[in-house]
């Protein structure tokens, strides 16, 4: 989904950024974010040491929870709206576009100028989604999510049509709309290649073509592709018990998955693969308990403000 797709984007460019001059800015405006989220007037530190003073011990747990999922709602916050996080993100988006289409790019056999063009509309589809994920976090009610989707998907078929502007032709944007439907797939091909040729047999070329079919099948026919997409993902917290729904749908599409994966992967590929995938499903659900955290503790806030 959006939101978890976001967390895995701040969680990747917050310990991995490829940029070496965003790096230190990154941590300054990490320090930043902390030493204002971290100020409190000397009444209100001592307001706030006289109730801790009368909580149980459980009740301090789920409050420091509360802090912290609130802070890092406040660190996306300052991102999103940061020259600095823009940047951030703006050149992070750029280095997964190139990393999850380098396969379409080359296809399409663009000359420079033609492939910086295409894979900055790319990198802005990419961006756009995780700046969304992110506002969606720090939302406080359903009206703003609703109207931050519905930029969101009118900025989606803007980009599209210029797409559809610069490829100039059908069979090529049928190419691209092909590919993208299998954007997530793609996004996790790197992971999957990089478990399986630690066996010491890689994935040939057709294995690989063959085995993204098999994946973007099984996240279709299991309902994935729905579930977990769009509206109906950010949906999915509006209720409790987001983890085991997950869990259940992320078991369906597996159990499918392995019976297509079956006549193309050798044994000792079937090990790494499965291995990987459920690395995938744990990455996601610590995504889905920090969003259920934080969205919690934007829901805290809110109540908190309209109390008072």
């Amino acid at each position: 989904s959006i939101v978890l797709a976001t967390l895995l984007a701040f969680s990747h460019f917050s310990k991995n950024s490829e940029t070496t001059g965003l790096r230190n800015e990154i941590v300054e405006l990490k320090e930043a974010v902390s030493q204002s989220s971290g100020r409190r007037g000397p009444a209100v530190a001592a307001s706030n040491r006289s109730q801790k003073s009368s909580m149980s011990q459980r009740d301090l747990t789920a409050e420091r929870q509360t802090d912290s999922d609130a802070d890092i709602g406040e660190t996306l916050r300052k991102i999103i709206e940061n020259p600095i996080g823009k940047a951030m993100m703006s050149e992070e988006s750029r280095i997964k576009a190139a990393r999850i289409y380098k396969g379409l790019i080359k296809e399409m056999n663009l000359n420079e100028e033609e492939e910086e063009y295409f894979t900055g509309l790319l990198a802005a589809d990419i961006g756009s989604e995780d700046a969304t994920g992110m506002k969606l976090l720090n939302a406080t009610s359903d009206e703003e999510r609703l109207a931050i989707l519905e930029e969101m998907e009118a900025a989606k078929e803007k980009r599209k049509q210029e797409i559809k502007d610069f490829l100039g032709n059908d069979e090529d944007y049928d190419r691209f709309a092909h590919y993208q439907d299998r954007r997530r797939e793609y996004e996790q091909l790197s992971s999957v290649k990089s478990a399986i040729a630690s066996t010491g047999t890689p994935l040939s070329d057709p294995q690989e073509s063959r085995l993204v079919e098999a994946m973007y099948d099984a996240r279709t026919e299991s309902g994935m592709i729905t579930a977990w997409e769009g509206r109906e993902g950010m949906q999915q917290f509006a209720n409790p018990g987001v983890a085991d729904r997950f869990t259940a749908d992320w078991d369906k599409m597996q159990a499918i998955l392995a019976n297509k994966a079956d006549p193309i992967l050798q044994d000792s590929q079937k090990e790494a693969f499965v291995a990987q995938q459920t690395q995938m499903r744990d990455l996601a659900l610590f995504g889905i308990k920090m969003a259920e955290g934080m969205i919690r503790a934007k829901q805290n806030t809110s109540g908190s403000d309209e109390s008072e």
